[in-house]
């Protein structure tokens, strides 16, 4: 006698849900791409990956019925190894988006350095500088990166700003 395998109807709860987390990981998605420079980009960045990392555990545990730890174990590192390849698939995109705003909005501009700093933590050293251009009659200061200790408080240096977004920017020299 053959033996069948009954399918549930999915429940309307789940479904909505679904949706819901679904449009979240999008919207992180989103804001990792295309709104990043706005804001802190590392703390900014690091609590967007662990809310599409809680996102997709809630879709796991809702969706994988199964009591075997082995296989709960084993799709949740494989969840951990996709969350991984899909936030470098997101710094590459940033990466481009950005390329392409300064290739079409780029503009040459001066910027001189106002301070030169390092922190460092239990894990981290980072050595940044604050940098001081204008654009379009107005005045911006920007963290910028430093990590080869380059450049000395005072220094003159070129940007190439995005006329549209300020916070996109290359350091030239």
């Amino acid at each position: 006698m053959n033996k069948y395998i009954r399918l549930h109807a999915r429940s309307k709860s789940k479904v909505i849900w679904t949706l819901v987390l679904s449009s979240v990981i999008l919207f992180c998605i989103y804001i990792g791409i295309f709104q990043l420079h706005y804001y802190n980009k590392e703390s900014v960045a690091f609590m967007l990956l662990a809310l599409v990392g809680n996102c997709f555990i809630i879709l796991q545990m809702m969706w994988l019925e199964t009591s075997n730890l082995l296989i709960r174990t084993l799709f949740g590192f494989l969840l951990l190894v996709a969350v991984r390849f899909s936030a470098l698939g997101v710094l590459q995109l940033q990466k481009l988006y950005y390329a392409q705003q300064l290739e079409n909005h780029g503009k040459i501009v001066d910027g001189k350095v106002l301070l030169v700093r390092s922190s460092k933590s239990s894990l981290l050293y980072d050595h940044y500088m604050v940098v001081r251009y204008a654009l379009n009659n107005e005045n911006f200061v920007q963290k910028i990166g430093d990590e080869n200790q380059r450049f000395n408080e005072g220094d003159n240096l070129k940007l190439r700003i995005s006329t549209k977004h300020p916070g996109i920017f290359q350091v030239l020299q």
